[in-house]
């Protein structure tokens, strides 16, 4: 077992997405070397040392969730868990992205088997709090495979709600409570202890959002949304190290920052400069992968420090190939689920070799990914959409959790979000109109 998969055991995902400054309690951010021109952070990246194993080509993320915005994610990207996305990336699996989910985030133990966070719920005179999820995004975690469309032209958003839960059963009660007065799923994560991340863009200016509870995350993001700031990205995030990948015409920068601080500089710094940000998530120890598209065909990125990855995704976007999905990937555990008409496969591969060959073949048969993301143990979910109904799958195996999706599909459910997590901790962005 893989330094980084003890952590995932012992200190639940590096207390995930370290996004946490709570209002009672800020971390002073201190800045980090930018990584304005792919430039690598040395010995500060917090969340552990890199292992430094040999580079495979291909990638995926992190954090938030999947890439694919089925009706439901609305992370352009990720992460990753995708993402979408989360999840980027952070994602990381992302779907975060990240398994687009992301296993990528570690967490602290206090928070698992405990109470749902009321938090903001109760004022919704709803009984609990969704609860977040790694992937991928990821990042992640799931995480954004095109570009994002400016602030300018997105509607204003409001209000926000974040709910958090620990089971399945309760996340998906509370979503199917929140719907019919009129809430709206649009990010889907795993979140072991409450560190949370939103993205969110004005005109060309960027924010950085970072709470250590649901509750304070769901305050701020709604408070800037009153200002006319617009979400887009979301994930968790345990020791503040943050990812970005930002694109300007067929070029790819990847940014990776320790503190929120400097991370928001940073994109703001390139932003100034024609660049967009395109993905979102949480790496603790700077294993990245990207899947790359060129007409049917697809590669998977895997590289250990950013300016690598960044180097290699760029030589790839000069051969013709498009950057689709990002993550974090701590020991090369990758999935992918993919569709055909109503059928779903979930291709589960320890080695980005491996995964890239099976999601080609699969491609060859007629299948298109539709979510990507980091897995270390095997314990998936899915949040499924029926009309204004919502199922949580959650299954330990991939066969089964392919199984099920199939059978819902068969009955009517889509597949809207997609991710990793180990302990069943649960979190759902939702937005109402205003």
């Amino acid at each position: 077992m893989t330094p980084m998969r003890s952590l995932l055991r012992v200190a639940p995902l590096l207390a995930l997405l370290a996004l946490g400054c709570d209002r009672d309690a800020t971390l002073s951010d201190m800045g980090s070397s930018a990584d304005l021109a792919g430039s690598d952070l040395t010995g500060t990246d917090l969340g552990g040392s890199a292992d430094l194993f040999a580079s495979d080509l291909k990638a995926g993320f992190s954090d938030l969730g999947s890439f694919a915005d089925l009706g439901g994610s609305s992370d352009l990207g990720g992460s990753a868990d995708l993402a979408i996305s989360s999840d980027l990336g952070s994602s990381s699996d992302l779907g975060a992205a990240s398994d687009l989910g992301a296993a990528r985030d570690l967490g602290a133990a206090s928070d698992l088997g405990t109470a749902p966070d009321l938090g903001a719920a109760s004022d919704l005179a709803v009984a609990s709090d969704l609860a977040s999820s790694p992937d991928l995004m990821t990042v992640a975690d799931m995480v954004p495979p095109a570009d994002l469309k400016p602030a300018s032209d997105m509607a204003l958003s409001c209000p926000y709600h974040l709910a958090h839960e620990v089971f399945s059963s309760t996340a998906e009660n509370t979503v199917n409570a929140l719907v019919p007065v009129g809430w709206a799923p649009i990010d889907y994560g795993f979140n072991s202890d409450q560190h949370y991340f939103v993205w969110m863009q004005k005109g060309g200016a960027y924010k950085l959002v970072h709470e250590v509870f649901s509750s304070t995350a769901e305050t701020t993001a709604n408070a800037l949304a009153a200002q006319g700031w617009v979400h887009i990205g979301f994930g968790y995030n345990a020791d503040q190290h943050y990812f970005v990948w930002m694109k300007k015409g067929a070029a790819y920068k990847l940014v990776h920052e320790v503190f929120s601080s400097t991370a928001e500089t940073t994109v703001n710094t390139l932003a100034g400069q024609g660049w967009g940000p395109i993905a979102f998530g949480f790496n603790p120890d700077e294993h990245y992968f990207a899947w790359m598209q060129n007409g049917s065909a697809y590669k998977l990125v895997h590289e250990v420090f950013s300016a690598t990855a960044e180097t290699t995704v760029n030589t790839l976007a000069g051969q013709g190939w498009t950057a689709i999905g990002f993550g974090f990937n701590a020991d090369e555990h990758y999935f992918a689920w993919m569709q055909k008409g109503a059928a779903y496969k979930l291709v589960h591969e320890v080695f980005s070799s491996t995964a890239e060959t099976m999601v080609n073949n699969l491609a060859g048969q007629g299948y298109a990914p539709i979510g990507f993301g980091f897995n270390p143990d095997q314990h998936y979910f899915v949040w499924m959409r029926n009309g204004t109904a919502y199922k949580l799958v959650h299954e330990v195996f991939s066969s089964t959790a392919e199984t099920t999706a199939n059978t819902l599909a068969g009955q009517g459910w889509i597949p809207v979000g997609f991710g990793f997590n180990p302990d069943e901790h649960y979190f759902i962005w939702l937005l109402r109109p205003c």
